[in-house]
């Protein structure tokens, strides 16, 4: 049996400091590729081993349930070498932890015992059906998808309905909207992800013996990615390590890149304040990239204010300059990434080495064509999930009726699929029904399936009796052969097989996979019969839908977003766009934030982005941008990043420049150029006068000085002359 100081010796001084830190407050600041993951996995491993704590008494946070799994089996790994047997730590998503707390606390949570958990398409389903039930007249700025946003934003930041602004129509409109889906979550007993974060802290709050239970039962938290908490997140950690404040906080500002999503990169500044005697440790050995990357990578980064001051540096001696091409149109820089690629890989180089990075998916057909081509294997990294599937989300929609008959949108999928003659008359009918007895739409489709005669009716019959079929069928089948039921007594299965589309044909294919799923999930549970593990299944498939890119595909060039690139590396790195208004992208270039009026937070946040990609590059890096992009239709001039501006020029080496100016025209004049000098008014910041106009083909932005606000960049959406 090895001994803990084995694993030790391997670390770098300050990672074996965070390790071996003592009890109390420890924020660990970890660089791009600086081995943070090795500081967690040996410092639970100390606590176990040397400092004698019960693995089931620390509990370790990360963000993906992928990210969880390395986690735990890494940990076990190392542990099995140093004690005597198999130990458990606790490790999950901060979703997936939530979920497990309030199965055990669902009556004190105020929950239904039988509660299901709504994705976030389902989620933003429920809410248009909402809308459309209750017969709302949406104002022209709110979607369902913008109310899912301030619904699920309201929640991360503590605040339920009823307790947001409502000083203009769209703010008593989505306050409106936000009250009724409450309501309706509770009648369907259903729960979104957020609100699996604010039940436990709600319940933690205002129980005095859980919270006690909870501090007393956990002696350490751990928590991975802590630029990326948001501020339920932050509270989250404060009830579940009040009493010992035994908390290890490992994360990296300068990769904070999620604040569309509630992200707040400054609650790393905040833990300090919070726990005054913070231990902070940096670490600043990278041990992925050439000095050249890191040394640009730390120039740009360095441009972003209130973050901790560390310089990322190697061991590693040499390196390239990093190269800068810059191309005609979007076309030739996509031609000319293609070509070095297959340059490149003629040398010797696996075509999974390359990467080709940009900042919206949009960008990705040129690259897509040019590889096509050239007939170079590639994959868009980050594909629909497997149980985001249609025809999968079909199966488990009767699951679902069989955990939860309370859910309303299962059974109106369910009843869309396969077609038997339920239609918008009779789904009318199922939902006045229910809400005349004041049902949930199951109990209302029993009731009308029971009478005889009328539209539909027979179809409701049929589907009562599917899913009761179902229902008798779980207390003897094991959850494998379930699913297998519940495809073949649904008709899922046999109408896709006899379907005339081949594309359609084909999905048959990822129930055959459903299949295997619910076998490989049973393996895992001590009971074999589908009804004691169903609503556990129901739960995984949620909160870790898997993805059909996870790992990255071997023998492809891999094609990905910068946000999806995070946490990954690559020897050959393209990033791409560098042009103003693309990276930047022209979204977060002096544009308000409802969560940040800094005219400064969408700028840092975007050089953070640029941060993460350069870093993802081990070896070569190639930096590429186009003097004219397609946009609309027509071909739009663009100039140079800033970020090319703020990497010192002895770094980058230019191995290309074919822009070609283009002729002067005429050009129209644009819509809102007359509103210069104009008052106007703005929904949120009042009354104000046009002093700037920046067109962005069909959309512009205007710089108004407000009377209240002072100057602010907004869109001319959101503004209109005014007439007072």
């Amino acid at each position: 049996m090895r001994d803990i100081s084995d694993y030790l010796s391997a670390l770098n001084p300050r990672q074996k400091t965070a390790v071996t830190a003592e009890d109390g407050p420890l924020l660990v600041t970890a660089g791009a590729g600086s081995g943070k993951t090795a500081v967690l996995i040996n410092r639970i491993a100390w606590l176990i081993a040397e400092r004698k704590v019960p693995a089931n008494r620390i509990i370790a946070v990360t963000f993906t349930n992928k990210a969880a799994r390395e986690l735990k089996v890494r940990v076990q790994d190392l542990l099995f070498e140093i004690t005597d047997g198999p130990v458990e730590p606790i490790v999950g998503t901060f979703h997936g932890l939530c979920n497990q707390f309030l199965r055990i606390r669902y009556e004190e949570a105020g929950l239904s015992q039988h509660f299901s958990i709504m994705d976030q398409d389902d989620q933003k389903s429920f809410i248009a059906s909402l809308i459309k039930d209750n017969r709302i007249d949406l104002l022209n700025i709110l979607t369902p998808k913008s109310l899912q946003s301030y619904i699920n934003k309201s929640k991360e930041a503590r605040r339920r309905a009823g307790q947001g602004d409502t000083y203009y129509p769209h703010q008593r409109q989505q306050e409106q909207v936000y009250e009724l889906y409450e309501v309706e979550c509770e009648k369907q007993s259903r729960i979104d992800f957020a609100e699996l974060m604010l039940r436990t802290v709600e319940l933690m709050e205002r129980n005095t013996q859980v919270r006690q239970h909870i501090q007393e039962r956990f002696l350490h938290v751990l928590i991975d990615e802590f630029q990326d908490t948001n501020e339920l997140q932050f509270r989250w950690m404060e009830l579940f390590c009040g009493k010992h404040r035994n908390i290890t906080a490992v994360g990296d500002e300068d990769q904070s890149i999620y604040s569309w999503r509630g992200a707040l990169a400054w609650n790393l500044k905040r833990f300090e304040a919070v726990y005054p005697d913070t231990r902070i440790i940096r670490l600043e050995q990278n041990y992925r990239s050439t000095r050249p990357i890191l040394d640009a990578a730390n120039a740009l980064i360095e441009f972003n204010s209130n973050r901790y001051e560390k310089k990322l540096w190697t061991g590693k001696s040499g390196g390239s300059p990093i190269k800068l091409f810059n191309a005609a149109d979007a076309d030739r820089e996509a031609s000319f990434v293609v070509d070095q690629i297959n340059q490149i890989a003629s040398l010797g180089r696996d075509w999974s080495d390359f990467a080709v990075l940009y900042r919206t998916n949009a960008q990705s057909r040129n690259f897509e064509e040019g590889l096509s081509h050239k007939g170079i294997p590639f994959r868009v990294y980050g594909g629909v999930r497997f149980y985001h599937r249609r025809e999968v989300k079909d199966v488990l929609s009767y699951l679902q009726l069989v955990a939860n008959p309370n859910a309303n949108d299962a059974l109106l999928r369910a009843a869309g699929m396969p077609p038997c003659g339920i239609g918008s008359v009779t789904k009318r009918r199922v939902a006045t029904r229910a809400e005349v007895q004041e049902f949930s739409f199951w109990e209302a489709a029993v009731e009308l399936a029971e009478e005889s005669g009328g539209t539909g009716v027979s179809g409701l019959r049929n589907l009562v009796g599917r899913v009761n079929e179902l229902k008798d069928k779980s207390t003897e089948y094991s959850l494998g052969k379930l699913i297998k039921a519940a495809i073949d007594i649904s008709g899922i299965g046999e109408h896709l097989k006899n379907h005339s589309d081949p594309s359609e044909r084909s999905r048959i294919e990822n129930l055959d996979e459903l299949i295997n799923a619910g076998y490989a999930f049973q393996q895992l549970q001590e009971s074999q019969l589908g009804s004691e593990i169903l609503g556990e299944y129901l739960d995984t498939v949620v909160l870790d839908p898997g993805d059909t890119h996870d790992d990255v595909s071997q023998g492809h060039v891999q094609v990905m977003t910068l946000h999806a690139a995070k946490g990954l590396e690559f020897p050959v790195v393209f990033l791409t766009g560098l042009d103003e208004n693309v990276l930047p992208h022209f979204f977060s270039t002096n544009r308000v934030n409802e969560f940040d009026d800094s005219n400064d937070a969408g700028i840092e946040e975007e050089r953070r982005l640029c941060y993460v990609g350069m870093t993802r590059a081990e070896e070569v890096l190639y930096l590429t941008r186009a003097s004219n992009r397609m946009v609309r239709g027509k071909y739009t001039r663009y100039t140079r990043s800033r970020f090319l501006a703020e990497i010192p020029r002895h770094l980058l080496e230019n191995v290309g420049f074919d822009s070609v100016p283009e002729p002067i025209r005429p050009q129209p004049e644009a819509p809102f150029s007359r509103w210069l000098g104009v008052s106007v008014r703005h929904q949120k910041f009042g009354p104000g006068i046009v002093i700037a106009i920046d067109n962005q083909g069909a959309e512009s932005f205007l710089t108004v000085e407000f009377e209240k606000y002072g100057a602010k960049t907004v869109l001319s959406n959101f503004v209109s002359i005014d007439e007072v």
